[in-house]
């Protein structure tokens, strides 16, 4: 670095660019490894992060750095400029973190169900194409599994839509503790809810299935004294579309119903 501003400086606690130097060997080791933000571990380490940068068509890179003095991790769009006939560049960081959360706040409450913080059934189904589209091209197992809670209208009449409210966001609390990171959760509709389980077998899924249901009919809900669930899940068949799919899971939770409720079927 051959300058630097005040602002610089000051977010890294440096007095002066000689003590930025010794402390960091480059300021792309301080950018912090998260998914969605450029950091030193995205690029071809031959060149530098700055010619990397300004090398690509993509303008829109942002990075994630922590303030030294307050310790707030703050997200920055960096923007890179070449002097001409020089290998020197003019590189600024703009604060854009307010902007940014405000933007993935937006495309949180438009992706994801109000009341339970689950997804919602919209993108649900973008989700769900894109899993049955990968599965089809990597030839890997995919599950869906549909999730219905028992007598649910049976706890609005008798205890209030404000109890059954939260039985909603307590079973969506409860199903997210206790499913892998790479499973995709959502409200599809009521009292029904949708899962999707990749790269997992039948014995996969019904071990995640029934442990949510073991979970779900262990535990204590305020107000009402037992809730249950009924799953039905099915595995995807080269060639299934979105509503292949849907319809095995749903005729697969109608079984379960039938059966009893508080049961997972497989079709």
């Amino acid at each position: 670095l051959l300058n630097a501003n005040n602002y610089f400086l000051d977010f890294f606690a440096c007095k002066n660019l000689d003590t930025f130097n010794m402390k960091y060997n480059s300021i792309s080791k301080i950018f912090i490894d998260e998914e969605g933000f450029f950091s030193a571990n995205k690029f071809n380490n031959d060149i530098s992060w700055i010619e990397h940068i300004y090398s690509n068509e993509q303008k829109d890179y942002i990075v994630l750095m922590q303030n030294v003095h307050t310790s707030e991790r703050l997200i920055f769009q960096i923007n890179i400029n070449r002097f001409s006939n020089s290998k020197k560049y003019l590189v600024i960081f703009t604060d854009i973190t307010m902007i940014e959360n405000q933007r993935r706040e937006y495309l949180h409450k438009a992706s994801h169900d109000t009341l339970t913080g689950a997804l919602n059934r919209s993108s649900f189904n973008e989700l769900l194409q894109a899993k049955i589209v990968e599965a089809r091209s990597t030839q890997t197992p995919l599950a869906l599994a549909l999730i219905d809670i028992d007598h649910f209208k049976k706890v609005n009449d008798e205890y209030g839509h404000l109890v059954g409210d939260n039985v909603l966001k307590t079973l969506t609390k409860i199903v997210l503790a206790h499913i892998r990171s790479t499973d995709i959760f959502a409200r599809w509709g009521g009292e029904e809810f949708a899962l999707i389980i990749p790269n997992a077998t039948k014995d996969n899924a019904l071990h995640i299935l029934e442990k949510l249901r073991y979970e779900v009919m262990n535990t204590k809900f305020d107000s009402v004294e037992k809730v249950t669930c009924s799953f039905g899940v099915t595995l995807y068949i080269y060639g299934d579309s979105i509503n292949d799919m849907m319809q095995r899971a749903d005729d697969s939770l109608y079984q379960a119903k039938e059966n009893g409720r508080n049961k997972v079927i497989f079709l």
